[in-house]
């Protein structure tokens, strides 16, 4: 899942991609044989109930985690939430990016190509008119540190 800040702070998801991989396999990353798919069409396959659960988690997941993270690092821009569902449908967030990759988003949603690269620069815009820091307090470091 891709969320990035609009224009004006706000947080906006911009797509969910499903990344599976070869079976028998536990990994799904592409570089490792891994294929994307339509998040769509793999949540309509599901059975209902598990439909629901999944969505209503995700869900969940994206609307708390941004204000998690802001609240004890720097002010972000963007995120990769890479989250794994196992065969019972338990569901486990593997790894939050705040540089995220954008293949799978790409392959799945081409169409937003432009708004997705966009975007840093319209946030960026925002932040310099806007009496935001960067830094919480001047001392602090970057999360690279």
């Amino acid at each position: 899942m891709l969320l990035q800040k609009n224009e004006l702070g706000n947080w906006l998801e911009r797509g969910r991609g499903i990344r599976i991989g070869k079976k028998g396999g536990i990994i799904s990353n592409l570089s490792a044989g891994g294929i994307v798919s339509n998040f769509m069409n793999w949540i309509d396959s599901l059975p209902f109930a598990l439909r629901e659960y999944i969505q209503q988690e995700l869900d969940d997941i994206l609307a708390n985690i941004p204000a998690i993270l802001e609240e004890a690092f720097l002010p972000l821009f963007e995120l990769g939430i890479d989250i794994g569902i196992d065969k019972n449908g338990a569901i486990w967030i593997l790894d939050i990016n705040s540089k995220p990759g954008r293949k799978v988003i790409l392959a799945t949603r081409p169409e937003i190509s432009e708004q997705l690269f966009e975007a840093p620069l319209c946030y960026a815009s925002f932040i310099s008119q806007s009496k935001l820091k960067e830094r919480k307090r001047y001392n602090e470091k970057t999360l690279s540190h």
